[in-house]
């Protein structure tokens, strides 16, 4: 991803900041499946941890 605008990039980094550590090795090895399971609400849905 790049960002051609700096506020931009710096809102995009701090969201980042806040993800866990699962979610951005998930972005870092472009594994969208892992990605979209890992941002998931875990109110709505089974933690992934806890599945079969």
């Amino acid at each position: 991803m790049q960002c051609t605008n700096p506020s931009e990039a710096i809102k995009i980094e701090k969201q980042i900041k806040g993800w866990s550590q699962r979610k951005k090795e998930a972005l870092i090895d472009e594994n969208w499946n892992d990605l979209i399971e890992f941002s998931k609400n875990y109110t709505e849905y089974e933690h992934p941890d806890k599945r079969e």
